[in-house]
Formats: C-alpha cells, structure tokens, sequence
C-alpha cells in the first residue's frame, strides 16, 4: 500500500469523511491543527517516515497529495 493510500485511509478513519487526494482538508473543516499533529505522528510512528516538526504548516497539510509531496522532500531516500 502507498504511502498515500495509507495516509487516505486513516484520515478518512479519523474523520469519517468522504475524501479525495485533492479534497482540501482545511477549509472544508476536516482537519485542524491538532489533526495535523496526529496526521505527522502517524507518518512517523506508523510509515517509519521523517516529518520534521519545525516543518509542518497548513500550507503542507491542506490535501493528502501536499502531505504525500511534504514526506517525501523529508524522505527522498524511501
């Protein structure tokens, strides 16, 4: 499974929201900031993937297809 496959199943378990990768995550009031933290702890504890803290922003986290592009410029050698 893709990490954006991943990332879209356990926010859609969080949510219980219908999503895309597209769906913008913020202004539809799906997530806040404090899903953002949890969407970055699953990266990291789940994936086993870097998701630097001093990095994260709404800006990164607005739709699965941004936070998918954010891991991996943290990841680039997975």
């Amino acid at each position: 499974m893709t990490i954006q496959l991943k990332l879209e199943k356990f926010i859609k378990k969080k949510t219980r929201r219908k999503i895309t990768n597209e769906t913008n995550l913020i202004a539809e009031n799906i997530i806040d900031s404090f899903s953002i933290i949890e969407i970055a702890s699953f990266v990291e504890d789940n994936l086993r993937l870097k998701c630097p803290v001093n990095k994260i922003s709404t800006a990164n986290f607005n739709n699965i297809s941004l936070i998918v592009k954010f891991i991996k410029k943290y990841n680039k050698s997975k």
